[in-house]
């Protein structure tokens, strides 16, 4: 098992999490994952998925660096805290989020449709891929990212306005299906095409 790794180090890793918890992880990480004493939070050398699991927090674990893929489609979140805070792709579609709170701080895309937004607070300042809040309940992208590489998506909001979009847009910039009333806010720089 992967705590065997760590009892060398200190306190072993049944002390700091219960059975339950090393088996979660155990069973969704594809890969290896380690507890990081300097941080306190698990990294994950691959991908961690627990999609569809009904889950409304991440079982008490915070995890730190995502090498690969961290999936949380399809559960019951409302908060993003303990989420990795460096990760290659982040899905967190089809939760209830009103927010993006405790979500990656360096990250290469984003997916967080489906869900509840209302605000893109807590959004990284700088998005090394893609990203798409497509299908929220978005009124403002104040809280954008100010750097997205490719893509941003964020159709089938309720936005009047493009106040507070990514300054920098390297990819296509997918405003449709909302409610514009101007170009007010439109990015300084699109690397691809407006979508209205």
């Amino acid at each position: 098992l992967a705590y065997k790794l760590f009892e060398t180090e200190g306190e072993p890793i049944r002390k700091l999490f219960d059975r339950f918890q090393i088996s979660w992880l155990d069973k969704y990480t594809t890969g290896s994952w380690k507890y990081n004493p300097l941080t306190g939070k698990i990294d994950v050398n691959g991908s961690f998925d627990c999609s569809n699991q009904g889950l409304s927090d991440f079982k008490g674990v915070e995890f730190g660096e995502v090498k690969d893929q961290f999936r949380c489609y399809g559960n019951k979140l409302t908060s993003l805290e303990g989420s990795p805070k460096k990760v290659n792709d982040f899905v967190c579609g089809r939760n209830l989020l009103k927010n993006l709170i405790g979500g990656p701080v360096e990250v290469n895309t984003y997916h967080a449709v489906e869900n509840e937004l209302i605000s893109m607070e807590g959004s990284p300042v700088r998005v090394n891929g893609s990203m798409s809040v497509r299908d929220n309940l978005l009124e403002s992208l104040v809280g954008s990212p100010e750097y997205v590489k490719d893509g941003f998506n964020c159709s089938d909001n309720k936005l009047v306005s493009m106040e507070g979009a990514p300054k920098n847009i390297g990819g296509d910039f997918n405003c449709s299906d909302n409610y514009l009333e101007n170009l007010i806010g439109v990015p300084n720089n699109i690397g691809g095409k407006i979508i209205l």
